[in-house]
C-alpha cells in the first residue's frame, strides 16, 4: 500500500497548459499545508483571479473550485484514511450550547459515540455473511461477547455553535494484529479508532478523538482476545483504508499542479500586474 501511495505521489501531472518544471517546484508557492489545504488553494485561486486570467484559465480555475467544493470531504480526511462515505451527519442544537456560547465539552463524547455505534452498524454490511449475528451482537449484551471503551482521548480544535451542520468519522488507528498475541506476547484484545469532528462551514476538524475498546465475555465478566474473523476482517477494513488514502492523496496532487498551472499562467508570469479594475 505504502507503494501504491508513492507511486500516485510520483506521478507526472500537468497543469493549465504547463508541464511540470523546477521553477515550479522550488516556487515560493510550495504548495498548502496539509491542515489548511483548501483555505490555501482557494487563497491561491482568488490571487490569479485577481491578476487577471484568459478565458482558458478562468474556466480551469471554475473547474478545480468546483472540483474541491464537490470533493473537500475526501481532500481534507480521505488523505488520512477517515471513512468518508459512512460518516454521521449532525446538527448543533440550541440546548446543547453552554454559558460561553458554544457547544458544551461534554458533549463531544456523546457525538463520538453515536459515530462509532452508527459506523459500526454501516460495517455490518461488509461482514461475512456468516458472522452477521455475531457482529449485530457486539453492540449490546444480547449475546456472549460484547464491545466495551475503555478509553477515550479528546483534541478540541475549534468551538462549534448555533446553527452548524457538522459530520464524525471514523478510521481504524492502526493495522490489527492477524495473531493471537501482540508482539510484547499479550493477547491481542485492544484495537483503536480514530474519529475527527468536522464542520462543515469551516470545512476544517473541530476535535479529533482516539478510542480504545476491548472484547467482553459476559459469562466469564473479563476482556478476552478478539476472535480470528475479526482481526481478518478488521485487516480487510486498513487495506481499504490505505487505498482510499493513496487516491485522496492523488487527487490533492493533481489539483496543487493544476493552481499552480495556474500560478504561471497569471501572477507568476513575466509582466503580470495585479488587476484592480477600473474608475469611472
Amino acid at each position: 500500500m505504502i507503494q501504491a501511495r508513492s507511486a500516485i505521489l510520483l506521478g507526472k501531472y500537468t497543469g493549465y497548459g504547463h508541464p511540470m518544471s523546477n521553477r515550479a517546484l522550488s516556487s515560493s508557492s510550495t504548495g498548502p499545508s496539509p491542515k489548511y489545504f483548501l483555505s490555501d488553494v482557494k487563497k491561491r485561486i482568488g490571487r490569479c483571479v485577481s491578476f487577471g486570467l484568459p478565458v482558458t484559465g478562468a474556466l480551469e480555475a471554475a473547474r478545480i473550485s468546483r472540483h474541491i467544493g464537490e470533493d473537500w470531504k475526501s481532500l481534507v480526511l480521505a488523505v488520512d484514511g477517515y471513512d468518508i462515505r459512512n460518516g454521521l451527519e449532525e446538527k448543533v442544537r440550541w440546548g446543547e450550547m453552554d454559558a460561553m456560547g458554544h457547544v458544551n465539552n461534554v458533549a463531544y463524547l456523546r457525538f463520538a459515540e453515536m459515530s462509532r455505534i452508527h459506523w459500526f452498524r454501516t460495517l455490518s454490511k461488509n461482514v461475512p455473511r456468516q458472522h452477521k449475528g455475531e457482529w449485530g451482537q457486539l453492540l449490546g449484551p444480547q449475546g456472549t461477547f460484547g464491545l466495551i471503551l475503555a478509553e477515550v482521548s479528546i483534541k478540541y480544535k475549534m468551538p462549534l455553535r448555533f446553527p452548524c451542520i457538522f459530520s464524525l468519522h471514523h478510521r481504524l488507528a492502526s493495522p490489527p494484529a492477524l495473531d493471537e498475541t501482540e508482539d510484547d506476547g499479550k493477547l491481542a484484545k485492544a484495537f483503536r479508532f480514530d474519529c475527527t469532528m468536522l464542520s462543515h462551514s469551516i470545512q476544517r476538524p473541530a476535535a479529533t478523538f482516539r478510542e480504545t475498546l476491548f472484547l467482553y465475555d459476559y459469562r466469564a465478566q473479563s476482556t478476552t482476545a478478539l476472535p480470528q474473523w475479526i482481526r481478518k476482517f478488521f485487516q480487510e477494513q486498513w487495506l481499504q483504508q490505505e487505498e482510499q488514502a493513496a487516491v485522496a492523496t492523488g487527487r490533492r496532487a493533481e489539483i496543487e499542479t493544476d493552481v499552480r498551472g495556474l500560478e504561471m499562467g497569471s501572477w507568476d508570469r513575466e509582466g503580470a500586474v495585479e488587476d484592480f479594475g477600473q474608475t469611472l
